[in-house]
């Protein structure tokens, strides 16, 4: 479903997409945003006032948006083989899991995703976007971090961010760096 609303005077492309989550969803994009909202559940859901709860992160989202479209002409998008781009992931999940958080290594699955850059399943197998093949070494291995960090917790809660800022202090500026390839992808419809 989608449709156009006023949240502090900007008009939003509405996006309203039902999944098999547990928890609503807000994403904040360049031209839309992207609420989505658990498929067994989606009567129990008002999106207005969903929408109303979250109207301030909304507008800081969209704010770190606009400023970061000034600075996407800086970056550049790294040029690597797949082949190459497996090799490293590789090294990086060995390295991160084995010798930083003194766990086995995972197994490791590539694929195109449409919404992140990596994801870690429930029996430990780390799916890592193709589009991060696009990224300097640096977001690459902090993405791998981010996902392994989620063996301690599934949700962005207190235990996760000590995992996180245990090696990365930094971690938000890695967060806005990556949300900003996101947006260089799009507008160069690589994503």
């Amino acid at each position: 479903m989608k449709t156009h609303n006023s949240i502090e005077g900007n008009f939003w492309n509405i996006i309203v997409e039902y999944y098999d989550g547990k928890h609503p969803v807000i994403e904040v994009k360049p031209q839309r945003l992207i609420l989505k909202i658990p498929s067994r559940d989606r009567d129990r859901f008002d999106i207005l006032e969903i929408l109303e709860k979250h109207k301030d992160w909304i507008i800081e989202k969209y704010s770190i948006i606009r400023d970061a479209l000034k600075e996407l002409t800086s970056l550049e998008f790294v040029d690597r083989s797949y082949e190459e781009f497996k090799e490293l992931v590789n090294r990086l999940v060995e390295e991160v899991s084995e010798k930083l958080l003194g766990l086995n290594v995972f197994r490791v699955r590539y694929r195109r995703m449409k919404t992140r850059w990596a994801s870690l399943s429930p029996r430990g197998i780390l799916t890592i976007n193709t589009l991060a093949m696009k990224l300097p070494e640096y977001l690459i291995k902090y993405i791998v971090f981010h996902e392994v960090c989620h063996i301690f917790s599934r949700r962005h809660d207190d235990r996760f961010k000590r995992c996180i800022t245990k090696y990365y202090p930094n971690y938000e500026e890695l967060e806005k760096k990556l949300f900003l390839y996101e947006i260089k992808m799009i507008e160069t419809n690589t994503w």
